[in-house]
């Protein structure tokens, strides 16, 4: 089965993304704070097809120094460095409200295989995931 860990604080919007991912064949595996994303990469990573992170996630709790966490995007941008450096083979597609062309050029820049903006459709993101994920029989 193939394996998504989505990472957004966001539960109204996770709920609707999950029902879709999963009505599409995918397993979901949810982390919606900084730590449980950095604790689910190191559980799961070998068997995740892809990662859909959030930018603007909650503060990083000591997860990251106040530098890297300074500005709400900056936790999104810290946990995409954290997560390419322990899974750097692992997909990642950035999902976000930031219209930002340096966010985005900095995000791809960093690892990120896809920048999408909110709102996105639940379709057009399991398009975007079939389109990069590493196919897990």
């Amino acid at each position: 089965m193939n394996r998504i860990l989505f990472i957004d604080d966001d539960i109204k919007r996770l709920a609707s993304h999950l029902e879709m991912l999963q009505m599409a064949g995918y397993e979901v595996i949810v982390a919606s704070d900084v730590q449980t994303a950095l604790s689910k990469v190191e559980d799961y990573g070998p068997n995740l097809s892809a990662i859909v992170l959030d930018m603007i996630m909650p503060f990083g709790k000591g997860a990251f120094d106040e530098e890297a966490t300074e500005h709400g995007h900056r936790t999104g941008i810290a946990l995409l460095k954290e997560i390419t450096s322990r899974a750097p083979r692992i997909p990642l597609i950035m999902c976000t409200v930031v219209h930002d062309p340096q966010a985005k050029e900095e995000a791809m820049r960093l690892g990120a295989v896809r920048y999408i903006t909110k709102p996105v459709l639940p379709s057009d993101l399991i398009k975007q995931i079939e389109e990069v994920s590493l196919k897990k029989d």
